[in-house]
């Protein structure tokens, strides 16, 4: 059962035993566990900033079960940008995962503009970051409207970073 737990600092830890995964968001953003099929486990969103934030930032947590097992970092990461430049109707594409490290595991990281046609058309930009444990892929997700992006950015890195399997 996930549990949050407060600290005397600008972090929150949000701790799901069940999957031995443990996070620190910051204070002030909302917490929501997720249950669906795709393997989306929590997510994190900011504060509404007034009437005309028509889209709150977000950092989501993801896990998948490796598909076919013992696929290797490398192999699921190809795979992925191929299947996000076939979804994505933008010119800005992720050409290849650049090396970083997830729950001191090696990992991979894309970022990317997504066009919306909803909500006026405001276009998304994405932070992914992912690692493949234990025939299991956990991905970690920044999203945020392309102008506000880099207000957040920092703290979803710190966010991404703080991110531990247990």
């Amino acid at each position: 059962i996930p549990t949050l737990i407060g600290y005397f600092s600008n972090l929150a830890l949000y701790k799901d035993k069940d999957r031995g995964i443990k996070i620190e968001y910051p204070k002030g953003w909302e917490a929501i566990e997720l249950a669906n099929p795709r393997g989306d486990i929590a997510k994190f969103v900011s504060p509404s900033e007034g009437d005309l934030d028509v889209f709150q930032e977000k950092i989501m947590i993801t896990i998948e079960p490796l598909n076919p097992p013992g696929t290797s970092l490398d192999s699921y990461t190809q795979e992925t940008i191929k299947q996000i430049s076939q979804e994505l109707t933008t010119d800005t594409l992720p050409h290849k995962g650049n090396p970083t490290q997830l729950a001191n595991l090696e990992a991979r990281e894309v970022s990317y503009r997504q066009n919306r046609q909803r909500d006026e058309g405001k276009n998304l930009k994405k932070l992914q970051v992912w690692t493949v444990y234990n025939n299991k892929v956990y991905i970690l997700t920044y999203e945020a409207e392309e102008g506000q992006y880099d207000k957040y950015e920092k703290t979803a890195r710190q966010t991404i970073e703080s991110f531990k399997i247990e």
